[in-house]
């Protein structure tokens, strides 16, 4: 049976992180081998609030015409280099 995402990401620890409040943000997670080959899927995104995970999706990295990176999350641009990295 296939598991959904948010059972496979839940207990794993993002690379990283940005917060637009002090309570609400984004994680950035690398995706498992059977979703890194579907979808051209490079990165994870799910939207995190206080303890709570929710809105696991595939995304693709895309580039600005001077080559900044970012994935689109519903409408907003999250640009990569804004990212924390989580050790």
């Amino acid at each position: 049976m296939k598991k959904s995402m948010y059972s496979r990401y839940e207990s794993k620890t993002p690379i990283g992180v940005m917060a637009f409040t002090n309570c609400f943000g984004v994680a950035i997670y690398e995706p498992e081998e059977e979703d890194r080959y579907k979808d051209n899927c490079d990165l994870i995104a799910a939207w995190t609030s206080t303890d709570s995970l929710t809105g696991f999706h595939k995304h693709k990295i895309h580039y600005t015409e001077n080559g900044r990176s970012y994935i689109r999350k519903g409408s907003l641009r999250i640009y990569l280099d804004e990212v924390m990295r989580v050790a």
